[in-house]
């Protein structure tokens, strides 16, 4: 099966097979199989399929953080087979992207305060000088002083 999730795609015949679990019987509507794969570096999934009454109704692509394909790894195929499949590269490779998150996340949350910027109109307001209330004087005004 194939599937793109995000930006990501997760096929089942080009990745690695990790390990198999299994509830109930062939037919049983509440059985389901969960097919774990390694598809890089830290990318782990699963592929699930069950009956109709069962917790995975419908086949589907689950993808794994490391710490969830860890404990999976553990409860089905054992805690001394773990390190076949998780290595210290795959941690290496999930604490480089953390980081990488984190720096990411870190710069998008600083914000610069706003400048405030004058309007064309408002700054011509803002030049033009008042008009003046005084009374011009006129030639019978002159005539009378």
């Amino acid at each position: 099966m194939r599937k793109k999730i995000g930006r990501k795609i997760y096929d089942t015949e080009k990745s690695d097979y990790v390990g198999r679990n299994a509830q109930g019987y062939y037919g049983d509507p509440t059985g389901f199989e969960e097919l774990m794969y390694k598809k890089g570096l830290g990318d782990f999934f699963l592929f699930v399929s069950g009956g109709p009454e069962s917790q995975y109704p419908n086949e589907d692509i689950i993808p794994l953080s490391l710490a969830d394909a860890r404990e999976w790894i553990e409860r089905v195929r054992g805690g001394d087979i773990v390190a076949q499949f998780i290595t210290e590269k795959d941690e290496a490779a999930l604490n480089k992207q953390n980081k990488a998150a984190v720096k990411k996340s870190s710069k998008s949350t600083k914000k610069t305060p706003a400048k405030k910027s004058t309007s064309k109109k408002s700054a011509a307001k803002k030049s033009t000088s008042k008009k003046s209330t005084s009374k011009k004087t006129t030639k019978k005004d002159e005539s009378k002083a």
